[in-house]
């Protein structure tokens, strides 16, 4: 997967209530990327009532992630789908985990890009973001409404 660096429009960046489950879904590829080299795209989800849920999609598109978080059951109010890859930069490609959050009060999903620096657990050493987020783009929200 890999990223581009925003063009156009400044999209509208996710409420707060979905900042814990972003924060959640970033450090779990730091966490699994701890412990193997390969992180398989994950959708982590709440539901109204507190339920939380989380799924591997090894296969997953970041174009399918909208697609995929509506399939889930009971409906969630808050989900987000975390990808590992890299994000185009001046410099050119950095190690990033790109995120699509979904809030049922929001008319759009919001996509990130987490620039890291990639750690190396054989010295224990976690890999840690590097900078600031990027928000990339907005997109379809399949829990609106």
């Amino acid at each position: 997967m890999s990223t581009p660096t925003p063009t156009g429009p400044t999209p509208t960046p996710p409420g707060g209530e979905l900042l814990p489950l972003i924060s959640l879904a970033v450090e779990h590829v730091f966490d699994t990327l701890g412990r193997q080299s390969v992180f398989a795209p994950t959708i982590l989800a709440v539901t109204a009532d507190g339920q939380r849920g989380m799924w591997e999609h090894p296969d997953l598109e970041p174009e399918q992630a909208a697609a995929t978080v509506a399939t889930i059951s009971p409906r969630p109010t808050r989900a987000v789908a975390v990808f590992d890859g890299e994000i185009e930069t001046a410099d050119g490609p950095r190690p990033a985990v790109a995120v699509e959050a979904f809030d049922a009060a929001a008319l759009a999903s919001t996509r990130m890009v987490f620039p890291y620096l990639p750690g190396v657990a054989a010295a224990g050493i976690a890999a840690r973001v590097d900078g600031d987020p990027q928000v990339v783009a907005n997109g379809p929200n399949p829990l609106f409404g």
